[in-house]
C-alpha cells in the first residue's frame, strides 16, 4: 500500500507540473486586452513596468495563490477602451465581476466567453457591441446580474440562454434591436427581481405566468410592441416601479392594487381603457403616476388627496370630463401636472393656489371656455411655477393689468418666476401690452393664433424666444421687421402651400423669434426653385423664363412681363432682331429684366429721349449724320419732281402746216380711201384708234380699228391695209418728221434713218374741210381736237397728236415720251411692298438690313431711319412721330402748291411767264398732286390701318397699339390724338381715293383720250393696256396694308392673307400682262416673285429663330436663304435701273430732249444719211 501511495503522489505532480507550463500567466492577458482596447488612451493608466498586476487600476486579486494571483474583478467603466475585447480574456476563469461599460467596445461578445464560469456580474452596456449573444453564455450559471442594455445587438431573446441563469437577479436588456417573444421559461427565474426590456422590438403578450415573479421590484417593458392584457400582478407585493408605457396594451388599468410600496406606475401610451379605479389612492407612496394617452374616461377621483407624496400626476390625452376636482389642490408636492387633451371645462380651482411646488403645470388642449384671466388667476401668484401651457382651451379675452400685476403680492408681479408660456391657438384678442415685460423672467412666449392685432410692442426684445405667427392683424404699418430683430437668410422656413421660404427671424439674444412674414408684408421671403412672385405670393415659373427661386425672375430674351417686370404673370412676345434672337427686351436674361441700352416702355417699343428708331433699334441721336440726313431728303424729294416731269406727256406741236419726209407717200389713196368708208366723219373724230404698241411700231405694221396690223411693203401709199373704219394711221415704217414753221430747221437736224417717229394722220372726206374756227369757241375737249384748216384746205394743225382709245377696256396705244411711266410704277410698288414685308416682325437678318433700309426709304419710315425724329420736340412722343410719318406727302403737296400760288401769281405779272407756263400750268399742279397721292399710298395706309389696330393686353384688359405697343387706345392716351386724323385719312384718302379713281376711270373712258387729260392724269391708265389696272394696284396696296396691320402679328392668318394677296397678284398678271410694253410685264413678273420670295424667307427665318432660341444656336445654317433673298433683290433693282434708264433715254428722245439732241449732233451725226423731203400743201394729190 505505501507503494501505491507513491505511485498517486507522482501522478499528482506530474499533473502539477503540466498544469503549470500550459497555463498563461494572468499579467500578460491583462497586457493583451491593453494593448486590445487601445490602453495608451484609458483614463486609468497602467504601469506595465510593476510586475504586480494586481495593482493596476480597476483589478481586484484574490490572494490564494502567491505566485499568479486570480483575477476576480475587472471594473474599468467609462475609461476610454476603444476596440474589440480579445479572446485572451476567457483565460481568467476565475472571474467573477466584468464590467467595460460605457466604452467604444464594438465587435461581438468572444465566443469563449462561455469558460468564465464563475462570472456574477457583467456589464457590457452603453457599447457597440453588436451581433447575438454566443451559445457559450449558457453555461454562466453563476450569473446574478447581466446588463446589456444600450448596445447595438440584434437575434431574437435567446430563451435558452436566459432560461439557464437561474441564479439571475438583474436582467437588462433594453435600448436593444432584439426581437421576438418573452419565453414563459422566464417564469422560472424565482430570484429575478429586475427585468428591463425598454425599448427594444419585442412583440405578443406578457406570459400569464410573469405574476408568479414574486421577488418583482422593478418590471420596465416600455416602448415595445406588446400586446393584450396584463396578466394578473397581485403577487407582486414588493413593486416598486412599474413603466408598462407606449405598448399596445389594453384592458382596463393594471391591477397593483397590492404594491402598496409601489412609488412609479406608469401606464401611459396604451390602449387601456374604462374608469380610473379608486384604489389608486391607496397607493400612498406613490411618487409617479402616469395614465396618459389612453382612453379613459369619466372623471377624476377625488380621493386624490390622499396621493400626498405624488411629485408627477400625468393624465393627459384620455376622454376625462367635467371640472376638475379641488382634491388636486392638495396634492401639494406636486410639481408636473399635466391634464392635457381631455373635455375638463370650468376653470383651474381655487385650491391650486396652494400648489406651492407646482413647476410644470400642463391644461392645454381642454374646452374651458373662459376668459385667459378666469382661468389663471388661481395661479397667478405660484412663485416657484416656470411651465405654463393653456393653449388651445377656447379663451378669449385681452392681456388685461392683473395678469401682469397684483397688489396683494409683495413685489406686486405675477409669473414672478414663469420661464416658458404657452398661450397659443385661443381667442386672445387686443394688442400686445407695453406692460407684458413685466413678466421679466419670461424667457420663451408662445401667443401664435391668436387674435391679436397692431404692433409689436418694443418691450417683446425682453424675451429670448417668441412664437407669434398666427395672427393676421398683427402687422407693421412700414411692412418691416422691427428693429431688434434679425433675418437669418442662410436658415429658413419652407411654405410647401405656397412655395416660398422665409427666413427665420432671431431676437437679440440670438434665439428664435418666429412672426407671421405677412408682419413684415412677406419683404424678406424667397420662392422656392421653379417659381417666381414677391411678398409671398409665388406662382409656378412662366414660360420662357428661368426662376432660381428667390425673387427674381430671368425673363428669356424676346420677351416682355406684365403688369410689371416686378410683379410679371405673364411673358409676351417682343420683335427679334437677326436669326440669333437680338431683341430689345431683356437682351442678356438676365435679373432684373431691363430693356436694351435706348429702349424704354411697354415691350421695350419706345425710344428715350435723344434716340431715334432704326431697324427695331433704338440709336443715340448723336449718331445720325444731320447732314446727310438733309441731302437724302433733298436727293428723295427732287428725284421725286423729276419722276412726275418727266411722266408729263410731250408738248403738242405747233404751226400751220405739216412736212412730211419719207421715200414714198400716196396721199391719194388715203383719201379715196376714206371716200369709201360708209357713214359721216365728223371734225369732232368721235371713236379715233391709237398707234400701235411701241413694241411692234418698229415693225412694217399698223393698227386697224379691229386691232389687226396689216403688212405695207410700199408705205401708206401702197393702198393696203388700210381698214375702212380707219380715222388714223400710223406711218412707222418711215423716217418722218412734223414740223412748223417755227420748228423745221430743229426738226430737219434731228431726222435720221435710227430715228422712227410715230403720226396720227387725220383723214376726212374728200369734199369736205373742217372749218377753222378758234378753239375758244368749243368745247375743252373739242378745241383739243381741233384740226385748223385741213389737208385740203390749207395748213393742218394738228393739238391733240397723242390721243388714245379705250376699246373693249383695252388702251390700244402708247403716247410719245410715256414708255418710262410703268417702270416707274413698277420700281415705286416694288419697294414699298418689300417695305411692307420688312416690317412684319420677322426675325430679318443682319445681312438685309442695306436691302430693308433701301426700300424703306420710298416709304414713310424715311423719317425713322435717318433720325428725322431727332429734330422733333419730344421724339418720343406718338403724336409727333405720327404726324411726322405724315410729313413726306404733306410736305411734297404743299411745296406743289406754293410753286403752283407763285407761278400763277408771276404769269399775272409777267408775259413772259404766261406764255411759258401759263398754258399747262393748272394741267401740271393737278399732275403733280395726283402723283403725290400714288406715290404714297401704300406707306400712307400702312401707318393708318396700324392705328385702329390695337391689341388688349392679356392681364389688365387695356387695349394697346400693336404697331406702338406703349400707346393706349384710349380716350385720354396720345392714341385719341391721331385718331381724328386716321379716321379723315381713312375715309377720303385710303377708301375714298381708290373710290373715286375707280368711278372716275369708268365714266370718263370715252375721254381719257383729249390733250389736256393726258396732260393731266395721262400717268394714271396710259402704262396700261387696260384702263382700269391702277385701280388693282391700289386695291393690292390696300390688302398689303390691311394684312400687315390690322391682322394680329402671330397669327397665321396675316401670312396667309399676304400669300393669297402676293399669289392673286402673280395669277392675275400672268393672265392680262397689263403693261404696254413687254420689258414691263417682265419687270413687274420679276419684282413680284422678288416680294414673295422675301416674305416666304422671312417665315423660315422665324422658324429658325424659335428653333436657335430653344436649342441655343446662332442661326447661320440659314443664312444661304438670306444670300438668296439678296441676290434676288440685286437682280430685280439690276433690271430695274436698265429698263428705266433705257425706257427714260427713250422718252427723252420723243420729247426732244437737250441732252439726247447733243448726242445726236455730237455723236450720231457721222451715222446720218441724206433723206429727200417732200412737203404737202393743201393742194398736193
Amino acid at each position: 500500500m505505501p507503494g501505491m501511495a507513491n505511485v498517486w503522489g507522482c501522478i499528482l505532480a506530474l499533473y502539477l507540473l503540466m498544469h503549470a507550463s500550459f497555463a498563461q500567466d494572468p499579467r500578460d492577458v491583462l497586457v493583451d486586452i491593453y494593448n486590445a482596447l487601445d490602453g495608451p488612451s484609458w483614463t486609468s493608466l497602467w504601469d506595465l513596468e510593476s510586475h504586480f498586476y494586481c495593482d493596476w487600476a480597476g483589478i481586484t486579486c484574490s490572494g490564494n495563490d502567491t505566485s499568479y494571483p486570480s483575477i476576480i474583478s475587472i471594473e474599468l467603466p467609462w475609461d476610454g477602451l476603444f476596440g474589440t475585447i480579445p479572446s485572451s480574456l476567457c483565460t481568467l476563469t476565475n472571474l467573477t465581476y466584468l464590467d467595460l461599460s460605457q466604452n467604444t467596445i464594438y465587435g461581438s461578445i468572444p465566443d469563449c466567453i462561455g469558460d468564465l464560469v464563475h462570472l456574477q456580474s457583467l456589464y457590457l452596456y452603453t457599447t457597440d457591441i453588436e451581433g447575438t449573444m454566443p451559445p457559450s453564455m449558457a453555461s454562466l450559471t453563476e450569473l446574478e446580474t447581466a446588463d446589456l442594455s444600450y448596445t447595438s445587438m440584434t437575434g431574437t431573446i435567446p430563451s435558452d440562454i436566459i432560461c439557464s441563469w437561474t441564479k439571475i437577479q438583474e436582467l437588462t436588456l433594453g435600448v436593444n434591436e432584439i426581437s421576438g417573444t418573452i419565453d414563459p421559461c422566464i417564469c422560472t427565474l424565482t430570484d429575478i427581481f429586475l427585468i428591463s426590456f425598454t425599448e427594444s422590438e419585442i412583440t405578443g403578450p406578457l406570459p400569464e405566468c410573469i405574476g408568479q415573479l414574486t421577488q418583482m421590484k422593478y418590471a420596465w417593458f416600455d416602448s415595445n410592441f406588446l400586446t393584450g392584457t396584463v396578466p394578473d400582478l397581485s403577487s407582486w407585493t414588493d413593486l416598486q416601479q412599474m413603466d408598462l408605457s407606449a405598448n399596445l396594451f389594453s384592458g382596463s388599468f393594471p391591477d397593483v392594487s397590492y404594491s402598496l410600496n409601489a412609488t412609479v406606475v406608469n401606464v401611459g401610451a396604451n390602449n387601456f381603457s374604462g374608469i380610473i379605479p379608486d384604489w389608486l389612492c391607496d397607493l400612498t407612496h406613490l411618487k409617479t403616476l402616469n395614465f396618459q394617452s389612453n382612453e379613459f374616461e369619466g372623471y377624476l377621483p377625488t380621493c386624490v388627496d390622499n396621493l400626498v407624496n405624488m411629485v408627477s400626476f400625468r393624465a393627459a390625452g384620455n376622454n376625462l370630463v367635467g371640472d376638475l376636482p379641488p382634491q388636486i389642490g392638495y396634492m401639494t408636492k406636486v410639481k408636473y401636472l399635466a391634464l392635457s387633451s381631455n373635455q375638463f371645462t370650468g376653470v383651474l380651482p381655487s385650491t391650486f393656489s396652494q400648489m406651492d411646488s407646482l413647476l410644470w403645470l400642463d391644461v392645454s388642449n381642454n374646452p374651458f371656455g373662459v376668459t385667459v384671466l378666469d382661468l389663471v388667476y388661481p395661479i397667478l401668484t405660484l412663485s416657484n411655477l416656470m411651465y405654463l401651457n393653456i393653449a388651445n382651451c377656447s379663451l378669449t379675452g385681452k392681456l388685461d393689468y392683473q395678469l401682469f400685476w397684483n397688489d396683494e403680492l409683495e413685489s406686486g408681479f405675477v409669473f414672478l418666476n414663469l420661464v416658458n408660456f404657452d398661450m397659443s391657438h385661443n381667442h386672445i384678442s387686443g394688442t400686445i401690452p407695453s406692460i407684458v415685460q413685466w413678466w421679466y423672467s419670461l424667457l420663451r412666449l408662445d401667443m401664435s393664433d391668436n387674435d391679436f392685432y397692431g404692433e409689436l410692442p418694443p418691450a417683446m426684445a425682453s424675451f429670448q424666444s417668441v412664437i407669434i405667427n398666427g395672427n393676421p392683424d398683427l402687422h407693421s404699418t412700414e411692412g418691416a421687421l422691427p428693429p431688434y430683430l434679425t433675418a437669418d437668410e442662410s436658415n429658413s422656413v419652407v411654405n410647401n402651400t405656397g412655395h416660398f421660404s422665409c427666413p427665420v427671424t432671431h431676437s437679440k439674444s440670438g434665439d428664435e423669434f418666429m412672426l407671421d412674414p405677412d408682419y413684415y408684408d412677406f419683404s424678406l421671403c424667397a420662392c422656392a426653385g421653379n417659381y417666381y412672385g414677391i411678398n409671398g405670393t409665388c406662382q409656378p415659373c412662366l414660360s420662357n423664363a428661368y426662376c432660381p427661386g428667390a425673387q427674381t425672375v430671368h425673363v428669356n430674351p424676346g420677351y416682355f412681363p406684365i403688369p410689371s417686370a416686378q410683379q410679371p404673370q405673364l411673358l409676351i412676345p417682343c420683335q427679334t432682331v437677326g436669326l440669333s434672337g437680338q431683341t430689345a427686351c431683356n437682351p442678356d436674361g438676365t435679373a432684373p429684366f431691363v430693356c436694351a441700352d435706348g429702349h424704354i416702355g411697354r415691350k421695350c417699343a419706345q425710344c428715350k429721349l435723344h434716340h431715334y428708331m432704326y431697324g427695331g433699334r433704338c440709336r443715340n441721336c448723336s449718331d445720325a449724320d444731320a447732314g446727310v440726313s438733309a441731302m437724302i431728303l433733298v436727293v428723295v424729294v427732287f428725284g421725286v419732281l423729276f419722276i412726275v416731269y418727266r411722266l408729263r406727256p410731250t408738248v403738242r406741236p405747233r404751226g400751220d402746216s405739216f412736212r412730211f419726209s419719207t421715200s414714198s407717200v400716196n396721199i391719194s389713196a388715203l383719201q379715196k380711201q376714206q371716200q369709201n368708208r360708209p357713214g359721216d366723219m365728223t371734225p369732232e373724230l368721235e371713236s379715233p384708234h391709237f398707234i400701235p404698241d411701241p413694241e411692234t411700231s418698229r415693225d412694217s405694221s399698223f393698227m386697224t380699228s379691229s386691232g389687226r396690223t396689216s403688212s405695207s411693203s410700199s408705205g401708206v401709199g401702197g393702198g393696203g391695209g388700210l381698214d375702212s373704219g380707219s380715222k388714223f394711221i400710223s406711218m412707222s415704217n418711215m423716217s418722218t418728221m412734223v414740223e412748223s414753221p417755227m420748228t423745221t430747221s430743229r426738226m430737219s437736224n434731228s431726222s435720221s434713218p435710227m430715228d422712227t417717229t410715230r403720226f396720227l394722220i387725220p383723214t376726212f372726206e374728200h369734199s369736205k374741210t373742217i372749218p377753222s374756227s378758234s378753239p375758244a369757241s368749243m368745247g375743252e375737249d373739242d378745241a383739243d381736237m381741233h384740226i385748223s384748216g385741213g389737208i385740203s384746205g390749207g395748213a393742218g394743225r394738228l393739238t391733240g397728236e397723242d390721243l388714245v382709245e379705250v376699246k373693249n377696256d383695252k388702251i390700244s396705244a402708247m403716247p410719245r415720251g410715256l414708255t418710262s411711266a410703268g417702270t416707274f410704277k413698277i420700281t415705286q410698288l416694288y419697294l414699298q411692298m418689300v417695305s411692307s414685308v420688312f416690317s412684319i416682325h420677322f426675325p430679318w437678318p443682319e445681312l438685309l438690313s442695306p436691302f430693308s433700309n433701301s426700300a424703306s426709304v420710298i416709304s414713310l419710315s424715311i423719317g425713322q431711319i435717318f433720325g428725322f425724329g431727332c429734330w422733333l420736340p419730344d421724339p418720343t412722343s406718338y403724336i409727333q412721330n405720327f404726324y411726322m410719318s405724315l410729313a413726306m406727302p404733306g410736305t411734297l403737296m404743299g411745296i406743289g402748291l406754293v410753286l403752283f400760288l407763285i407761278v400763277l401769281f408771276l404769269s399775272y405779272m409777267l408775259p413772259s411767264i404766261r406764255r411759258r407756263f401759263g398754258e399747262t400750268l393748272i394741267c401740271d399742279f393737278i399732275r403733280y398732286e395726283a402723283y403725290v397721292l400714288f406715290l404714297f399710298y401704300l406707306p400712307t395706309a400702312k401707318l393708318v390701318m396700324s392705328t385702329f389696330n390695337c391689341e388688349t393686353d392679356p392681364i389688365s384688359g387695356i387695349r394697346y397699339v400693336a404697331a406702338s405697343p406703349y400707346v393706349e387706345c384710349s380716350s385720354t392716351s396720345e392714341w385719341a390724338g391721331v385718331l381724328p386724323a386716321a379716321i379723315v385719312l381713312l375715309l377720303v384718302y385710303i377708301l375714298g381715293f381708290p373710290l373715286v379713281l375707280f368711278i372716275w376711270l369708268v365714266r370718263r373712258r370715252q375721254i381719257l383720250i383729249t390733250y389736256k387729260m393726258n396732260r393731266r392724269l395721262g400717268f394714271v391708265y396710259q402704262p396700261f393696256r387696260v384702263f382700269w389696272f391702277e385701280f388693282v394696284l391700289i386695291l393690292r396696296s390696300l390688302l398689303l396694308s390691311i394684312s400687315t396691320s390690322l391682322l394680329p402679328a402671330s397669327s397665321a392668318l396675316r401670312n396667309f392673307v399676304v400669300l393669297i394677296v402676293l399669289c392673286s397678284a402673280i395669277t392675275l398678271h400672268l393672265s392680262i400682262k397689263p403693261f404696254r410694253t413687254r420689258s414691263d410685264n417682265v419687270l413687274e413678273m420679276l419684282s413680284l416673285f422678288s416680294v414673295v420670295i422675301t416674305f416666304g424667307a422671312g417665315l423660315i427665318f422665324d422658324i429658325a429663330a424659335s428653333h436657335n432660341a430653344q436649342h441655343g444656336t446662332d442661326g447661320g445654317d440659314v443664312l444661304a436663304v438670306a444670300w438668296l433673298v439678296l441676290l434676288i433683290a440685286a437682280f430685280v433693282l439690276a433690271a430695274i435701273v436698265f429698263t428705266l434708264a433705257k425706257n427714260v433715254w427713250h422718252d427723252m428722245s420723243e420729247a426732244n430732249s437737250g441732252v439726247v439732241m447733243w448726242f445726236r449732233r455730237n455723236v450720231f451725226s457721222h451715222f446720218q444719211r441724206a433723206t429727200p423731203t417732200i412737203t404737202i400743201s393743201s393742194n398736193s394729190s
